[in-house]
């Protein structure tokens, strides 16, 4: 709702035109291909799209109400150990 409270409508059109239209083709690309999961893989691609797309379209409209990613990236960083250990083989 942040681009609706900016009054961003052209930017909401365009953004979810565009990801309507990737949605369309890779949906109907990789459902002709690979069945009922190509068609899940391409509309997760669409919903994609349309995030990456609003939050481009966020941050050039209102810079400051873009959300930065530092601290999940830094949570992220902190994280990787652990998942490393994950992959350890168990000594049994």
């Amino acid at each position: 709702f942040a681009l609706l409270s900016l009054h961003a409508h052209r930017a909401i059109l365009v953004v979810n035109a565009v990801a309507l239209t990737v949605m369309l083709a890779s949906v109907g690309a990789l459902a002709a291909a690979f069945g009922a999961e190509g068609a899940a893989i391409g509309t997760v691609i669409g919903e994609w799209t349309l995030a990456a797309g609003y939050l481009v379209a966020l941050a050039r409209s209102a810079p400051g109400v873009a959300p930065s990613f530092a601290r999940p990236a830094r949570g992220l960083a902190a994280a990787l150990p652990c998942f490393g250990l994950a992959l350890v083989p168990d000594g049994s």
